[in-house]
Order: structure tokens, then C-alpha cells, then sequence
């Protein structure tokens, strides 16, 4: 199954408070009212791609509620497995690590395996990093074809 994407800059911002830059005095005067403050940032290199978990477009793209499979299930499904790993377990208790749910989901997103969990920073210049990395010259009449986003959540 294909994700959802927001069809239009129009119906993005119903979902967000959003500025929409187009020139680059726009984007100089954006970047230094919000770069060095107490927030997190979040790179996309599409702005038409709505938020979703790594585990959430492999669950939704895969189908596995077709398959009887809920979400919840499927994350203590992928934690249960990590957990059954003995190097990964004698190791952190020779460091005097509690193991827990969080501490093998942040280890698995540093992996790139699905989790429940999204990426933020707190540097600005990597979300945009993030957001140029892959983008693409484009030919659309479609708005919001022509855009990458940077998201934005008071810390």
C-alpha cells in the first residue's frame, strides 16, 4: 500500500502553522530568526510526505494489518527479537546498562531498522542537510512538488 501525501500546500497547512519561502532573502531572514534557539528540527526532502515512523511505513507499505498483524504486536515483535541477542545483553550488563524497551528501540534506530521512534535535532543546518540531501529538480504544476520541509517543534 502507498503512504498518504498531502496533495497541496493549501492542505498542508491545515495540519500546520506553516511559512512557505520562495526567495532567497525569505530564507536568509527564516534561518536567522530560527537557528541558535531552543528547538528541534526535522528535515524532509518532500514537502508532499506526510510525518511517518520508519515502523509505521514498513507496517502500512507491507500491509500487515491485512495480515492479522496490529502495531503494537509488531514493534514488541521486533523489541522481543533484539532482546533475544546475548552479545547485545551481556554486553550491557558488563557497562551496568538496564536493559529496556527504549534502550534497544534508540539502538535499532541508530541502525536504521524500523521503530516506533522519529528523528529530530537540534542543529538546523542538519535538518536541512536532511531535507537537501536527496531533492530533486522537478517539473510539476503541483504546488508542493516544488518544496522540502523543515519541521519544527518547541523544545
Amino acid at each position: 500500500m502507498k503512504l498518504e501525501e498531502y496533495g497541496s500546500l493549501t492542505e498542508k497547512d491545515s495540519f500546520f502553522r506553516t511559512t512557505t519561502i520562495t526567495t532567497r532573502k525569505e530564507f536568509d531572514e527564516t534561518y536567522k530568526k530560527i537557528s541558535g534557539k531552543d528547538l528541534l528540527y526535522r528535515g524532509v526532502y518532500e514537502a508532499k510526505y506526510k510525518i511517518y515512523t520508519s515502523a509505521q511505513r514498513e507496517w502500512i507499505t507491507n500491509e500487515y494489518s491485512k495480515q492479522g498483524i496490529d502495531f503494537t504486536h509488531f514493534i514488541q515483535s521486533i523489541i522481543n527479537n533484539i532482546r533475544k541477542n546475548s552479545i547485545l545483553s551481556n554486553y550491557y550488563k558488563s557497562l551496568n546498562i538496564n536493559e529496556n524497551d527504549l534502550l534497544y528501540i534508540s539502538l535499532l534506530q541508530h541502525h536504521g531498522a524500523p521503530t516506533p521512534l522519529l528523528d529530530f535535532t537540534y542543529d538546523l543546518n542538519t535538518a536541512l542537510y536532511f531535507a537537501l540531501e536527496k531533492v530533486q529538480p522537478t517539473v510539476s504544476n503541483i504546488d508542493i512538488d516544488n518544496f522540502f520541509s523543515i519541521y519544527i517543534i518547541n523544545k
